[in-house]
């Protein structure tokens, strides 16, 4: 697996692979998105392109996910308070959905 720092353990750092997939899947949701709103298509079609991008989104969220909870982690590791650990809890919670409310 890619890691952002060589050597480092996967636990450490957000992995660039994630955010990679996160990257590159967002414009393909997109374009899939407009393909799909842009004209009519048969009812094969339009299943294809809905299933199409109920699997990138899937992909995109997972990715994004994977990524927040390699940083996280690698934040609470910094921090030993368990105050901190909850707060950043909920600030990434929140994050995420928010994230996931932009790609829906």
């Amino acid at each position: 697996e890619l890691q952002v720092q060589a050597g480092a353990p996967v636990a450490a750092v957000g992995r660039l692979d994630s955010h990679a997939m996160f990257v590159a899947g967002v414009p393909f949701v997109v374009g899939i998105t407009y393909v799909l709103a842009s004209r009519a298509y048969s009812l094969p079609t339009t299943l294809l392109f809905a299933a199409t991008l109920g699997v990138a989104l899937i992909t995109v969220v997972t990715a994004l996910v994977s990524f927040d909870y390699y940083a996280s982690w690698h934040i609470q590791e910094q921090y030993a308070s368990k105050r901190f650990r909850a707060a950043h809890l909920v600030f990434r919670g929140a994050e995420v959905g928010g994230r996931i409310m932009v790609l829906v």
